[in-house]
């Protein structure tokens, strides 16, 4: 079965494609049948999907005499010698369903702003206060060496004044 490969966290989890799963899904039931599928491991690990639609499913089998039903619709079975036939019916118990879809909890955005939050919170630390430093660390000193000189920065004698 062909899949696409999804990086969710640190695990490659598999997403499926819906082509695949459908004819991977028809083989193993034919293989496994209906009853103890999920002994046989009768499951693709595939991710659920984004949109979907679910039923409460009961599943009920009969005997099915297709040599009288053959008979019945007058057809003749000795051109299909060790042949046998299925009949599979479904109905829905009920004309309702309830669809449901899934939608992350937790988007890139939440992420960063819990980060934030989380640095705000335990540190101090905010996006102004990095602005800050940016300002003092860059412009500040630019501008101050460009109005005052480059001696007014020296910490030269003559340039320091004493208030005392």
């Amino acid at each position: 079965m062909k899949s696409r490969h999804l990086s969710v966290g640190l695990e490659v989890s598999n997403v499926c494609l819906r082509r695949n799963v459908i004819t991977e899904l028809i083989g193993q039931t034919v293989n496994y049948g209906l009853s103890g599928a999920e002994e046989h491991g009768f499951a693709c690990g595939c991710l659920p999907a984004c949109s979907s639609l679910t039923y409460n499913a009961e599943f009920s089998q009969s005997h099915f005499n297709w040599q009288k039903v053959f008979e019945g619709y007058r057809e003749n079975m000795s051109e299909l010698p060790g042949v046998h036939f299925t009949r599979l019916t479904m109905f829905f118990k009920e004309s309702q369903f309830i669809p449901a879809e899934r939608n992350e909890m937790f988007g890139l955005t939440d992420f960063l702003a819990n980060c934030g939050g989380i640095l705000g919170l335990f540190t101090g630390f905010s996006i102004l206060s990095l602005a800050e430093i940016i300002y003092f660390l860059s412009l500040r000193l630019m501008c101050n060496l460009k109005n005052y000189g480059r001696h007014y920065w020296s910490a030269s004698p003559k340039y320091i004044s004493n208030y005392t």
